[in-house]
């Protein structure tokens, strides 16, 4: 299980880096000259446009490893959860990085109501992903009950 967590985080660890500069790069201010692509609240925590991008992609990157480290919840020669235990304890896990690492980074304003909102977006975007999820179990489910079904007549 250690190396399979392991291999999951690693990939993560890349894909979360990847997509990390990729948002900030899409959510900069371009028309800065020239541009920067962290929040200015992690330059000034770090001292430098340099040490911002590096701390950026860093945590970006830590934050990937958890998100895909935490699949092993799915795994049912892990863990025998259900999907809805699976996801919840998934979901838990990287809420426990992301909200430290969105308000260290200047992601998200460091104000109740903006973690409020921060939360609720991160909520219901991994809501959304769940109940897709849940629609494809349940019609995989159906299909082999259906076939289960043909069988035995």
């Amino acid at each position: 299980m250690k190396k399979k967590v392991f291999k999951l985080a690693l990939i993560g660890f890349f894909l979360g880096m990847l997509i990390g500069n990729l948002i900030s790069y899409l959510s900069c201010d371009k028309s800065a000259q020239p541009p920067v692509i962290v929040s200015p609240v992690l330059v000034e925590r770090t001292g430098s446009v340099r040490a911002a991008m590096i701390v950026n992609t860093l945590l970006s990157g830590l934050l990937g490893a958890a998100a895909w480290a935490g699949v092993i919840f799915h795994d049912p020669e892990v863990f025998d959860w259900g999907l809805t235990k699976a996801a919840v304890f998934h979901f838990l896990l990287i809420m426990v990085f992301n909200i430290p690492i969105a308000l260290y980074c200047g992601w998200c304003p460091p104000d109740p109501v903006s973690i409020l909102i921060w939360t609720g977006i991160m909520t219901l975007s991994y809501f959304i992903v769940w109940l897709i999820m849940f629609l494809i179990y349940r019609k995989k489910t159906a299909e082999l009950n259906e076939l289960m079904k043909n069988n035995k007549e």
